[in-house]
């Protein structure tokens, strides 16, 4: 029965899984697709999807192109943050990601994000993730600085997708969101005039509370004193009572004391003192005090705990960065006010919003107000990389407010996170500046002493830096000019700390007036300096103003030392030698023992590397195969002297060198190895005929007054041009630059207010030069030293019309003269400098144009001469240019650059000018991939035009571009990347509008163009 039972029960088993197996499991699993399907195709219905359908949109929205573009997104950070270089110099920036030379570099891992976003935003419209892709979007616009689009981006976000809609998201019409967008600058409006309002009532009832307050305590000090005195009556009175009671034999009753303070005073308006025997008890007057009920029921943010939360506050905070990046600081105020205010703000977007307000304050160089943003900051923020960032940046914000204990309590706290090394450097170098009572002497110690750490060796740069501000700030300049020279050839990695050393090396030489050497360091400067530093205009412009002065100056050294050197008798001259010898010697042997030190420690102990440091493969840096090289030498040549033809056994016989070296006698080759060929060698520059010794005192001639003129026209340092100027005279009486040394010597006397010496020079000039132009401008001047504006009219027409008749040797000694008889802050010096380079142009070829058009820019910044300066190198420097110093003088006459009309908001097109022999197709080729790398987005077209016939000038054209500042962006780009764009060939771009572009084609230059560009652009 059981076995039968049994049979029967596997039998069914066996059948209902059969069954199952064979039809419901596929019949379930076709189903299952069925259902599946419709809530993965694209939407084509109006009906929102519901339920299943829509769990799926938002699944296959976050895990396929949201996830995508976010993690694209982060790799951006990433190479954004690696390119970011901290200078701790000056204050920290906040968001590093955002502060970088070439945002652009991460574009196309941005673009891709931003097409898989574009998918979402498109196919999955009905998701609950779009307003996500949105913020990425705007994020990775903001990464590549297109802060308009950004704006853009963030605005339609924060408006469309704003969770108090309740249900209107995504259904507005176009029309709608605009009306929304007037509405909410309306309301932007409206709060900023409120916030006005109130701050002035809030100013009127403080005034009011303090003439309230003044009133009061003077009403209260004349009743006090009215109190005071019936109080003095009364006890008069009761005086005379109890001693009339005496006098009758009565004893007078005790004093009465409870009424003694009964008088209340007034000490503060509302407050009165009360109480007995001086007891001093407070209570409000008039005045009920309730303390504040606590709210039961608080208002909470929005609950999100198994629904997706929206983003909109995350995108106000993004918009409030993009206006803060824009200086549009008000709008930015208003939305940060809002999210602090409102209860509903979630823990994590507070951190955010007083992580922006830090930045919002420190953009505006706001060192106070950002002090407790930074602290509340610090205090909300849970990522510890950022907090310790910020920690970081608040001691730097105490230490420029000079605050140093709070400083020196940030950086400490700081040093309790992990922090990249150099940071953490930074904050124990701050820390030994900031130490509470720590002398200069003491600072300097511990500084030398962490230079002294193997650890810190790669940071000994920054450490003598630090040091020479240090001596800069105490009056040091000596010791900060060791200090900065030290830094520099520490050889760190820091660029910005070599530029900073090297521009206040300059700056510290300059001062000091040694222009030489201040020429050579601001050109180092220039090679370190980014491109986008302030300090690079000063520079240029310090480095073309000490050119001149600077090789003067070396001339006027090198040929006087030549001059002593070759009046010395023969004995002095070869004592001479021999100790200049010894001297080169001495160093070039204390160079090879160093460096011999060096390579032995580092082959002994590889530890004692510095780091990064990369081992040389040159043989004679490896110690051992030097040791086997010097052996097999001393077992086949014994021990030998290392000295010139050591193979010879006899070496006067020698013949293998010069006729000098085969006459020599015993007396030849001294003990320390100084021979006659050594010696001739040291006198090889030394001037020994006396056609050699005038050429020598020529140049000192042309260098000491051209160092005198230097200094007056160049840096208007009067006093050392006067004493190059009365050197000059002493030692060159009969030069033919005597007449310019008077009137040169006239004009630095009266500019330092010597009207005695000044009128001496003017008294010697006419008595011997009566007839010279120098002479001549004085005697036209009935007030010397004021130049009459007619004459330096005349002159400079003069000038000018030689010029057109192609006199240039006549019109370059013109110019010369012209800051000697007028001047050098004449009105008409920015004119001569650019008709000076225009003759260089025509005399001594382009390298000299060059050189003298960039004087021009140095010196004149701001004239219209500076402008021409700049286009005409710019022409010249891209190497498509034919036109000559004529050509360009003639351009300020041209009436075709009138034709050129600005208008920013038009469709743009951007020109680029190559040279007249360049592979078009080769170059169209490689601007096509850099529009696929770094604008794909954009959908630019390129095409090609030839501008003129006799010679052709290729041009190709960019299009196009919503408005003058889409266009600018591509060519700041270019700026940017211009390997990737152009290769190693030189080429310029333009934007235009599209009638100006046509305007250039009917002109079929763009010369004229480029004027007009100069100007508006």
């Amino acid at each position: 029965m059981n076995l039968y039972f049994y049979t029967r029960i596997n039998k069914t088993f066996y059948t209902v899984k059969h069954f199952t197996n064979d039809y419901i499991k596929p019949v379930s699993i076709f189903l299952f697709f069925i259902l599946l399907a419709p809530s993965c195709v694209t939407e084509k219905k109006k009906e929102d999807p519901k339920g299943f359908a829509l769990f799926m949109q938002n699944l296959t929205a976050r895990y396929n192109g949201y996830f995508n573009a976010d993690v694209l997104l982060k790799e951006a950070y990433v190479k954004l943050e690696a390119q970011h270089i901290d200078n701790y110099s000056k204050i920290l920036e906040i968001y590093p990601e955002a502060d970088v030379e070439n945002p652009k570099s991460v574009a196309p891992d941005l673009d891709k994000a931003i097409e898989k976003i574009a998918a979402v935003a498109t196919y999955h419209r009905s998701s609950d993730w779009v307003d996500d892709c949105y913020l990425l979007l705007g994020k990775a616009q903001f990464l590549k600085h297109e802060y308009d689009n950004a704006q853009e981006t963030f605005e339609y976000l924060t408006e469309v997708y704003n969770p108090a809609m309740k249900g209107k998201i995504g259904k507005r019409t176009k029309k709608q969101i605009e009306a929304a967008h007037k509405e909410t600058q309306k309301e932007k409006e409206a709060a900023l005039k409120e916030r006005a309002k109130e701050k002035q009532d809030a100013q009127k009832i403080k005034q009011q509370e303090y003439k309230e307050k003044v009133k009061a305590r003077e009403d209260s000090n004349k009743q006090h004193k009215r109190d005071l005195e019936e109080r003095q009556k009364q006890r008069e009175r009761d005086n005379k009572e109890r001693a009339r009671l005496r006098k009758l034999g009565i004893k007078p009753p005790p004093r009465d004391t409870s009424t003694q303070n009964s008088v209340p005073r007034v000490t503060k308006p509302g407050i009165v003192r009360s109480g007995t025997n001086g007891t001093p008890v407070y209570k409000e007057a008039d005045k009920e005090v309730t303390a504040k009920k606590k709210d039961k029921n608080p208002k909470h943010p929005d609950r999100y705990f198994l629904k997706h939360r929206p983003c909109y506050q995350e995108g106000v905070v993004w918009l409030a960065r993009t206006y803060s990046e824009r200086q549009d600081f008000d709008d930015a105020d208003l939305l940060l006010a809002q999210l602090e205010k409102s209860p509903k703000t979630f823990k994590d977007i507070r951190a955010a919003v007083a992580v922006e307000r830090a930045h919002f304050y420190l953009k505006q160089n706001n060192l106070e107000k950002s002090i407790p943003a930074l602290e509340q900051a610090i205090v909300l923020c849970k990522n510890r990389k950022q907090k310790a960032r910020l920690i970081f940046i608040l001691g730097q914000v105490h230490q420029n407010n000079g605050d140093n204990k709070a400083a020196f309590a940030q950086f400490n706290k700081a040093l309790n996170y992990t922090l990249p090394y150099d940071m953490e450097f930074n904050a124990r170098l701050n820390k030994a500046l900031t130490s509470d009572g720590a002398s200069v002497e003491n600072t300097t110690a511990t500084l030398i002493g962490m230079s002294k750490d193997y650890k810190n060796r790669e940071f000994n740069d920054q450490i003598y830096y630090t040091l020479g501000q240090i001596a800069i700030k105490n009056n040091q300049k000596d010791k900060a000019v060791e200090y900065l020279k030290q830094s520099l050839a520490a050889g760190g990695r820091n660029t910005i700390i070599k530029a900073d050393a090297y521009f206040t090396l300059a700056k510290l030489q300059f001062d000091s007036e040694e222009y030489a050497s201040s020429k050579k360091y601001f050109d180092s400067s220039l090679t370190v300096l980014p491109k986008i530093d302030d300090r690079r205009v000063e520079a240029e412009k310090m480095s073309l103003n000490l050119v001149d002065i600077a090789h003067n100056y070396e001339v006027v050294t090198l040929q006087d030392s030549l001059l002593r050197i070759a009046a010395l008798s023969d004995k002095d001259k070869k004592e001479w030698a021999k100790r200049m010898y010894k001297k080169k010697r001495t160093e070039i042997i204390a160079k090879e023992n160093a460096s011999a030190a060096a390579n032995k420690a580092a082959s002994v102990d590889p530890s004692l590397q510095l780091p990064n440091q990369v081992k040389s493969n040159f043989w004679a840096y490896n110690t051992d195969i030097i040791k086997k090289g010097k052996k097999d030498f001393e077992k086949k040549w014994g021990d030998r002297r290392l000295e010139d033809n050591w193979r010879r056994s006899n070496k006067k016989t020698s013949t293998a060198g010069t006729e000098a070296k085969t006459n020599t006698d015993s007396s030849d080759v001294t003990l320390d190895g100084f021979s006659q060929s050594d010696y001739l060698d040291m006198l090889k520059d030394i001037p020994k005929t006396p056609d050699q010794i005038a050429a020598a005192r020529d140049k000192v001639d042309e260098a000491l007054f051209g160092l005198g003129a230097g200094y007056h026209d160049r840096l208007q340092n009067y006093k050392k041009s006067t004493a190059s100027l009365e050197q000059h005279l002493s030692r060159f009486p009969n030069s033919k630059h005597e007449p310019e040394d008077y009137y040169y010597l006239y004009q630095n006397y009266t500019a330092m207010s010597n009207a005695a010496s000044a009128q001496k020079n003017y008294d010697a000039l006419l008595a011997k030069f009566p007839t010279t132009p120098f002479a001549n401008i004085l005697k036209d001047n009935k007030t010397p030293g004021k130049i009459n504006e007619k004459s330096i009219d005349k002159y400079y027409n003069a000038t000018y019309a030689l010029f057109k008749k192609g006199s240039y040797d006549t019109v370059s000694k013109r110019i010369k003269e012209s800051p000697a008889i007028f001047g050098s802050a004449n009105i008409y010096a920015p004119k001569f400098a650019l008709l000076d380079a225009f003759c260089a142009g025509h005399l001594t070829g382009r390298d000299a144009y060059i050189a003298g058009l960039k004087n021009v820019i140095a010196k004149y910044a701001g004239s219209p001469e500076e402008k021409r300066a700049r286009e005409t190198l710019r022409i010249l420097e891209s190497g498509g240019a034919t036109e000559t110093p004529k050509d360009s003088l003639k351009k300020d006459e041209n009436e075709d650059v009138a034709k050129f009309k600005p208008d920013n908001d038009k469709l743009h097109y951007v020109l680029v000018v190559l040279p007249k022999d360049a592979d078009l197709e080769a170059i169209k080729i490689k601007i096509s991939d850099f529009n696929g790398k770094y604008h794909r987005l954009d959908d630019l077209k390129i095409s090609s035009v030839f501008l003129s016939t006799e010679p052709e000038i290729p041009m190709i054209v960019v299009r196009k571009f919503k408005d003058k500042r889409a266009a600018l962006a591509f060519t700041d780009n270019v700026r940017r990347n211009t390997k990737e764009f152009m290769g190693d060939m030189k080429a310029e771009a333009f934007a235009a509008t599209q009638d100006n572009y046509r305007e250039i084609l009917r002109q079929k230059t763009i010369d004229n163009y480029k004027i007009f560009y100069q100007k508006n652009y």
